[in-house]
């Protein structure tokens, strides 16, 4: 009888734990819950912070609200077939990583650049219209077997990264062309002819100021990575020809 006793005991407390471990929970939702997806809460306070970084507006209120759920479930839905373990998956999130890393770092670097133009400098470039330009594209240094090109325009029809480089040139002279501090290619002033039957149009000088202040910071971006790369040990190792000769 002590025995069976034990044994009923036994069963009613694993019953009962049983029980309390599958019972659903009373779980309490936070007051300022906006959304919860599958158990995942959205707040107000993520809400308002997405209105500020990528200024929706109030009138889109049910547009986000939608564009939220929709986004979690696929979320959700990755992970649980396990994408999110997959090499691929984490490739890529290396990949955007790395890019923000380099963006943020070159982002603050180029705001924290003190530049100033001149007046003279404004009314140097301000002279460049009405004349044509004959320039010669040449390779970018290493690359011989790229062929060169030359071309003549207004400096009126040209861009504006063009027409900043062919500013600061006297004929015979030649600059690089730089993009996010890798050189693309070299531009050599070959002539300058006045125009003369130009006929001069308004310019805004502010926007003229703005174009070089912006070529300048350019300009010490690439020198600051040039720096960075003088003081860092590279070793570049040549590969080992696998063709058979």
């Amino acid at each position: 009888m002590k025995y069976l006793l034990t044994i009923v005991i036994l069963v009613l407390a694993s019953t009962v734990l049983t029980l309390l471990y599958f019972w659903p929970e009373n779980k309490t939702v936070p007051e300022n819950t906006v959304v919860s997806v599958n158990g995942r809460n959205f707040s107000q306070d993520f809400f308002d912070a997405l209105d500020k970084k990528q200024g929706y507006h109030s009138g889109d209120t049910k547009d986000t609200l939608n564009t939220v759920i929709t986004r979690e479930l696929l979320i959700q839905e990755a992970q649980r077939l396990g994408i999110d373990r997959e090499e691929q998956f984490r490739i890529s999130l290396k990949n955007y990583y790395e890019q923000s890393l380099i963006k943020i770092l070159t982002d603050r670097q180029y705001k924290n650049l003190q530049v100033n133009v001149t007046d003279e400098e404004v009314e140097n470039y301000l002279s460049c219209f009405g004349k044509t330009y004959t320039f010669t594209i040449l390779p970018v240094s290493g690359k011989q077997n790229t062929p060169t090109r030359q071309r003549s325009a207004l400096f009126d029809d040209l861009s504006d990264p063009i027409r900043l480089l062919l500013a600061e040139l006297k004929p015979g002279e030649s600059r690089e062309q730089f993009d996010t501090g890798s050189r693309v290619g070299k531009i050599r002033l070959d002539s300058i002819k006045l125009d003369p039957g130009y006929q001069p149009e308004p310019v805004d000088r502010q926007h003229i100021r703005t174009l070089l202040e912006r070529k300048k910071r350019e300009r010490l971006i690439s020198d600051w990575i040039d720096d960075l790369r003088s003081k860092a040990s590279i070793i570049v190792y040549e590969k080992a020809d696998s063709h058979e000769q």
